[in-house]
């Protein structure tokens, strides 16, 4: 049960993410997509000892979204955009 769930949140946040960028650009609300990114990852990390291979993948497959997420926001936002928070 706690696979789904985690599943869930995977899924869901992955949605945000894409939305975001895609509606508003890198770096709309860019610390709080990337922290609560940060926190999805952890407690879905949590449970992927006792999960199935295939969620193995889609963990890693978050996690890499997430990296990138990350490591292009932060370029943006240091090359001179917004504070983070979309202002």
């Amino acid at each position: 049960m706690l696979v789904w769930l985690m599943l869930g949140l995977l899924l869901c946040w992955t949605g945000v993410i894409v939305y975001r960028v895609i509606r508003h650009g890198v770096q709309h609300h860019f610390v709080e997509s990337g922290g609560v990114a940060v926190v999805v990852l952890t407690s879905s990390w949590i449970s992927l000892a006792q999960s199935p291979d295939w969620f193995r993948y889609v963990w890693y497959g978050f996690l890499a979204l997430a990296i990138a997420y990350i490591a292009y926001g932060s370029y943006d936002k240091y090359r001179g955009g917004t504070d983070g928070f979309g202002q």
